[in-house]
């Protein structure tokens, strides 16, 4: 679990723009042939705030969301920017990108999602019609550019502003450790037990039996 979770991320603290030009212009990407990039500013229809690495001969559908070019299988890799240090202005930081982020969400569905009560479904179409009054793609880029606006100015904690709970401190990135993940070495903080408690609790248990379910509703098809 370690590997995999430090193996989604990347300390993007200073310009995350030149991590998406390096893998998706060249570089990583020109010796994998296989492998598509996905990230803000370089793909025109896509409404995720991060990169994804994807397996190009595949390709994913995800519930009723519009198509993205070039979506298949995937890896999600998170830049993690700088979020101010004044509580106050943090807490009113990451609230703003959390709604901005829900709109992208709800305007890039093809219809309001199904709740199982009538309560929440009215709440779901509500947000679903308010969001499309605004261009998803557009607030994609918007919001990039935004979790970048601290990136420039010295913090003790960075993460992803508008998922709950992914802030972490800086200086336990620090100091690096190479651990071996399913015969592969990666560079991992030295006390990640700290960091993968801060982000996941108590990440060494399983949850309950009934809760192991799927929480995305993608259907991955391999091209012919």
């Amino acid at each position: 679990m370690t590997g995999l979770f430090l193996g989604t991320m990347i300390l993007t603290f200073l310009c995350p723009d030149q991590i998406w030009r390096d893998w998706g212009g060249g570089g990583i990407m020109e010796e994998y042939p296989d492998l598509t990039f996905i990230a803000p500013k370089m793909s025109p229809d896509t409404f995720f705030p991060f990169g994804k690495v994807c397996d190009a001969t595949t390709s994913i559908t995800e519930g009723n969301f519009k198509p993205i070019n070039g979506y298949g299988a995937y890896i999600d890799i998170f830049p993690f920017d700088n979020v101010p240090d004044n509580c106050i202005e943090r807490r009113w930081f990451q609230s703003y990108t959390r709604c901005i982020e829900r709109l992208i969400q709800h305007g890039s569905r093809t219809d309001a999602s199904k709740e199982k009560t009538i309560g929440k479904q009215l709440k779901k179409q509500a947000a679903y019609y308010v969001a499309k009054c605004f261009n998803p793609v557009k607030l994609t880029v918007y919001l990039y550019n935004l979790l970048g606006m601290y990136n420039g100015k010295k913090t003790k904690l960075a993460g992803v502003a508008w998922d709950r709970g992914t802030l972490f401190e800086k200086s336990d990135f620090e100091n690096l450790i190479e651990k071996n993940f399913e015969g592969y070495k990666f560079y991992i903080p030295q006390n990640y037990d700290r960091v993968l408690s801060d982000g996941f609790g108590d990440y060494m248990t399983l949850p309950p039996e009934e809760e192991r379910v799927n929480k995305h509703h993608l259907i991955c098809v391999v091209n012919e």
